[in-house]
């Protein structure tokens, strides 16, 4: 074959796909590599127009042309620099080239480069980059494809800006749980929790590559959630490495880890947990029921008992049950339904029994968990019932019962009743088929399907029959149908229910997803193509195009379904035929050639959405139908007005230019057609500015036009633009108008496909006016972004600069932050936060020490701390915590003599501070110095303006120093117990004493004590020195709270404090030794529903010689229900 000449070549590529095109000049270029016509005619290509460039891109990479490639790298083109970029081999550029290149490449170019060096893992172009002068976000982004020793070096600097934490782990995690590690080490649980927050989103790659080291990091330093979020998906996974660590982490997790979302019908375990679990041995499976025994924890004790095997589900039950008693308890219905049958029968009647089930509904509720025999007892004289809602429970409870008893005779005479229903009222039809439609389907199927055809029919033959109805037994039916086809069970009766219960020939409901084996799959359309048959000689396809969605990629290759979409395109519906011309191109195979016949047999289908997907993506040589002058010809367009769509889904760069030139005519024709709204003006400009061949002045028309809409519109669509440096040039015309906004955020966006340098250089005249002030910050934004010398020398600039506009000010502190390596950065820095305003000053407050690496945040937060003391300046140091280690002394001034609102962000702020201090000293030396002000006599007394307000300061500041999670009360309870002490010297503050005491409290070990008249005198001790008997129904109230916490936070045994430590107390006859027996007594009867032991304690305490003590204990009641 003889090399073609170039303008051959141009003339015959617009015949042919971009696939074909490619395979053409890839072809040629193999063909005659190394022949001296070849370089010449790749050089005409690539003057004739930047598509061609681009197919020589292909050519080049083909024959290894790598002198032709860098030589692309320069075109003007962006697609075409950018392919040449990402075909150009690494190795042809040598390191100091490449960072070279890096620096002056648009930022967009920068990105797409380091993903390819990523996915070569070439780490030491990467650790070459890091080298470059960057920003350390730059640094953070390029950190996890480094090499291993520049990631140790520079990730504890950096960890928190990093973009995907999920990348560090994947490529380096024993780096990733080093970081963790050194974030937890000797840490508060708050700081603990920021740490796991920081590493959660690469929590899943380390549970998969280190579960052993994770496992132990939760269990030495786990979050207060004990298990992180970020963990769940992979909870099976690590149950499989390690059993035991898991089932103590889901023991003691305060939230239900590991279950389904809450909108699921019951609650169940997720897949992988479900599977673990069951292979759990019996101890563990013990040790977790025991742990969700309350009613409380129900739902989790079901979704245990769900994920065992049913014959182990008894030895479970019996061991969450010891010594917990039930007999007034009331199981849900998912409760019952996952409980060994014989159990499940009895606690149904016992429910039944009880005062509170004597409705009639609850009953027949009930009865559907009882024995056949007992359900039907219960049911038969409810099903001529005067009210609708009882009968429909009775049918109810008869199909439940049969089914839960798995009786297939039983169930067999309960169906065979339900042709009685053909009379009934909808409601109570619809309760049976509802019924049905939860029984387990391989009982269902022996029980018979002659009996469930009875029933569809008689429901189909009654005039009122509703949706209600209709819905339950289609999923019936359906499930039936799948049964059979994957079990090879006959499946003529399902059909025939199918069949029969569809009205109007529209299915009403097919899943939507069948999983099914590929021979079960292709018997389920054998048994269903009569019925589709039939309903296609009809035009009705509904069944057919479901079956097709359910199948999903079998369906492409079953000749049925095949036969019966092809027959759709003759519907006379025209959103059938669309429906099937859409499933038609679904599968990649065959979809050039499925589009061509359905052009060639409608052209009109270009109109249909998926088809115009379909001939963009894949046959680009029949574009050539979107930009006809005249009107197409055919079913779906009746207009005399040419079809040009407005929203083609591209990609334009694989259109001939005499295609795009042929749709930009067209396009144009429509803009001058009266016709066209302003709104349609807009979506053509942005279709227009999608197109490689589009330039400014093409859109120049447009955007002097009257109307506000286009003229946004087309400001919004230049960044599309192919020349992104010749868009930025109109944009920033507008930087004084009213239209500013928009086209600086559009510039913004242009500014990133331009060389920093140049855009540098065209956006410094819009820091200054006559540009809007909106345009003035943006361009700043831009320039903090370029980073280079000329970006940061009029940013600082700028920010010096006291005539300079206060906003645009603010905007350069912000723009700086990219820049805190330069010394000039800091001084505009300080200059911002001490004189800038207090509206720059709340900007610099808004920064998080996240946003920054570790090594500037001290610098930072001392800038921070020259600022005017504000609420929000203030509330922001809170923050600063671990970068000002003195920050309570320095904002004790304000607390101390500060205006109120000041004092109280300080007060929070202090707060913040000591709940990651490992030394309360000097917040302990601030409680003393509120105390010794609030006890002064010169402290104003109900004045008009203030009322003891150091003490209403100090009590807010206790008040948040005392936590209210159990990780913190662990943590800090020695502090709680100092802070308690330091609150004892004056009986002003009894109360808050009080109360830090009993938080201080290790309540596990008051529970558990062996000596418990020792621990008596201890809690007796506490009482007495933290309330006089006139606060002891304070005392009472306060003991109540600290114990409901502990028990919610499961700082207390589910069995509370044992009864001998309430005779202890009462042993020594103190009142406050009475109250705290009280408190226990109430807490430790109610959790065990008050067994014989604690309500002999209870009858004593109403005995009591305290009035208070007795009256309280009168107040409670064990009675059941």
């Amino acid at each position: 074959m003889s090399l073609p000449s170039c303008s051959a070549l141009v003339e015959e590529l617009p015949g042919l796909p971009h696939a074909e095109r490619v395979r053409l000049l890839v072809r040629t270029a193999r063909e005659h590599d190394g022949e001296a016509g070849l370089a010449p005619l790749l050089d005409e290509l690539t003057a004739a127009s930047a598509y061609h460039a681009g197919l020589v891109v292909d050519a080049a990479r083909a024959i290894g042309d790598t002198a032709r490639l860098k030589a692309l790298t320069r075109h003007p083109g962006a697609v075409v620099r950018i392919r040449a970029l990402a075909a150009l081999p690494l190795d042809a550029q040598s390191p100091d080239e490449l960072a070279a290149a890096y620096l002056d490449m648009p930022l967009q170019e920068r990105r797409r480069l380091e993903a390819r060096l990523g996915r070569a893992h070439r780490t030491d172009l990467i650790d070459a980059l890091l080298d470059l002068p960057l920003s350390d976000v730059d640094r953070a982004r390029l950190l996890p494809r480094a090499g291993r020793e520049r990631i140790e070096a520079l990730l504890p600097d950096l960890a928190d800006l990093l973009p995907s934490v999920a990348a560090l782990a994947q490529r380096r995690p024993d780096a990733l749980l080093d970081a963790l590690q050194s974030r937890l080490a000797g840490r508060a649980p708050a700081a603990r929790d920021e740490a796991w927050a920081w590493a959660a989103p690469g929590l899943p790659s380390l549970a998969e590559n280190r579960s052993e080291r994770l496992l132990g990091l939760l269990a030495e330093a786990g979050p207060t959630t004990v298990i992180p979020r970020a963990l769940e998906p992979r909870l099976g996974l690590l149950m499989g490495r390690d059993p035991r660590a898991v089932t103590d982490l889901l023991r003691t997790c305060p939230w239900p880890a590991g279950l389904r979302p809450w909108w699921s019908s019951s609650p169940r375990f997720i897949r992988g947990l479900r599977r673990r679990i069951a292979a759990l041995a019996d101890e563990q499976v013990g040790a977790l029921a025991r742990s969700w025994s309350a009613a409380k924890n129900e739902h989790l004790l079901i979704a245990l008992l769900d994920a065992l095997p049913p014959a182990r589900r008894a030895g479970a039950l019996a061991a969450a049950l010891t010594s917990v008693r039930t007999r007034a308890r009331v199981w849900s219905a998912p409760a019952l339904e996952v409980m060994p049958t014989p159990m499940r029968q009895a606690e149904a009647e016992r429910m039944a029994a009880l005062p509170d089930a004597e409705a009639p509904l609850r009953r027949l509720e009930l009865a559907a968990f009882m024995a056949p025999e007992r359900a039907r007892e219960a049911a038969e004289p409810r099903l001529h019932a005067l009210d609708a809602e009882e009968r429909g429970a009775a049918w109810r409870a008869l199909i439940g019962s049969a089914a839960r008893a798995r009786d297939a005779a039983r169930l067999r005479s309960v169906l065979e009743r339900l042709t009685e229903l053909g009379n009934e009222q909808d409601p109570v039809r619809a309760a049976a088929a509802e019924a049905l439609s939860a029984v387990p389907v391989p009982l269902l199927a022996r029980a018979g399907t002659d009996e469930l055809e009875g029933f569809a029919r008689a429901a189909m033959e009654a005039r009122d029959t509703s949706v209600s109805t209709l819905v339950p037994l289609h999923s019936t039916a359906w499930r039936l149908l799948v049964h059979a086809a994957a079990t090879g069970l006959p499946t003529r009766g399902a059909c025939a229910m199918l069949e029969l219960i569809t009205d109007q020939d529209n299915v009403i409901r097919v899943p939507f997803r069948l999983s099914l084996p590929p021979d079960a799959a292709a018997e389920l359309v054998t048994a269903l193509e009569p019925v589709m048959r039939r309903a296609a000689r009809r035009h009705r396809f509904a069944l057919a195009f479901g079956l097709w969605d359910a199948l999903g990629r079998r369906a492409w290759r079953d000749e049925t379904l095949l036969s019966l979409v092809r027959q759709a395109l003759d519907a006379p519906e025209g959103h059938v035929r669309q429906r099937a011309a859409a499933a038609l191109v679904a599968d990649p195979s065959t979809r050039a050639r499925r589009v061509g016949e359905l052009l060639g047999r409608d052209e009109t289908f270009a109109i249909n959405g998926s088809v115009q997907w379909a001939v963009c993506r894949s046959r680009q040589d029949l574009v050539g139908v979107f930009s006809r002058r005249k009107a197409l010809k055919g079913r779906f367009w009746s207009g005399r007005r040419a079809f040009v769509p407005v929203d083609l889904p591209g990609p334009f760069s694989l259109w001939a230019p005499e295609h795009l030139r042929a749709y930009a005519d067209a396009l144009i024709r429509a803009l001058d057609d009266a016709v066209t709204t302003d709104w349609d003006r807009r979506r053509i400009a942005g279709a227009l500015a999608a197109l490689p061949t589009t330039r400014p002045e093409d859109l120049g028309p447009l955007l002097r036009s009257d109307s506000v809409q286009v003229v946004e519109g087309v400001l919004a669509a230049l960044p599309a633009l192919d020349d992104a440096e010749a868009a930025l040039g109109p944009l920033l015309d507008h930087a004084g108008t009213d239209r500013a906004g928009v086209a600086m955020f559009a510039a913004s966006r242009c500014a990133d496909r331009v060389r920093p340098g140049r855009a540098v250089e065209l956006l410094a005249p819009v820091t200054a006016p006559p540009a809007k002030v909106t345009s003035r910050k943006e361009a700043v934004r831009i320039l903090g972004r370029m980073r280079t010398p000329q970006s940061l020398a009029l940013l600082v600039r700028l920010g010096l600069d006291p005539t300079t506009h206060s906003d645009v000010r603010t905007a350069v502190g912000r723009a700086l932050l990219a820049h805190l390596d330069e010394p000039e950065a800091w001084e505009v820095l300080r200059a911002l936060a001490s004189g800038g305003g207090r509206d720059a000053a709340l900007s610099l407050a808004a920064t998080s020490p996240r946003q920054m690496a570790v090594r500037h945040r001290a610098a930072y937060a001392e800038v921070l701390l020259t600022a005017p003391r504000e609420p929000e300046t203030l509330a922001a140091l809170g923050q600063w915590c671990q970068e000002i280690p003195d920050l309570t002394q320095r904002l004790a001034s304000t607390i101390l003599d500060g205006q109120r609102v000041p004092a109280r962000v300080a007060i929070a702020t202090v707060v913040a501070h000591a709940e990651r201090a490992a030394d309360w000293g000097p917040h302990l030396k601030l409680v003393r110095d509120l105390l010794e002000r609030a006890t002064s006599p010169d402290e104003p007394d109900a004045g008009a303006q203030e009322d003891l307000p150091h003490l209403r300061r100090l009590e807010e500041l206790v008040a948040g120093l005392v936590p209210d999670r159990a990780a913190a009360l662990t943590w800090h309870r020695e502090h709680l117990g100092r802070l308690a002490e330091v609150l004892s010297a004056s009986p002003w503050t009894a109360g808050p004493a009080r109360r830090a005491r009993l938080a201080a409290l290790d309540w596990a070990e008051v529970a558990n004590a062996a000596d418990a008249a020792a621990t008596a005198d201890g809690l007796a001790d506490l009482a007495d020195r933290s309330a006089d008997e006139g606060l002891l129904a304070d005392l009472l109230d306060d003991a109540a709270a600290a114990l409901a916490l502990a028990r919610s936070e499961r700082l207390l045994p589910d069995a509370g404090a044992a009864p001998g430590m309430v005779d202890a107390l009462l042993a020594r006859r103190r009142p406050a030794a009475d109250v705290l027996a009280l408190a226990l007594t109430q807490d430790g009867g109610g959790a065990a529903g008050w067994p014989p032991a604690w309500r002999e304690r209870l009858r004593a305490l109403r005995r009591c010689p305290v009035a208070l003590v007795a009256e309280r204990a009168r107040r409670i009641d064990t009675a059941a229900g």
